[in-house]
């Protein structure tokens, strides 16, 4: 199934506060086992060293085994990187 989110601050579109935003998740289905715990972070209005600073941060709150998470990391900031140019 789709997850679909939408990112809602104060005030007008304009006026919502630029940071990096993430999304703690665990896949569960019926006959398979759980997935580990995994983050989906998003960049909204930061630079690309802003946004780095955040997965950096983000990183941080994830316990062992980060084996996967750093993959995971990595390939956002190559999404990040080739997305703004830097």
């Amino acid at each position: 199934q789709d997850l679909l989110y939408t990112l809602n601050g104060p005030g007008a579109p304009d006026g919502l506060t630029p940071g990096a935003y993430g999304l703690w998740l665990e896949l569960a289905s019926a006959g398979y086992t759980d997935s580990n715990e995994f983050i989906i972070l998003l960049n909204y209005g930061l630079d690309p060293t802003q946004f780095e600073a955040g997965v950096v941060a983000a990183a941080a709150l994830v316990p062992e085994p980060t084996t996967a998470l750093s993959a995971v990391i990595a390939g956002l900031l190559a999404i990040s990187r080739r997305r703004f140019g830097s």
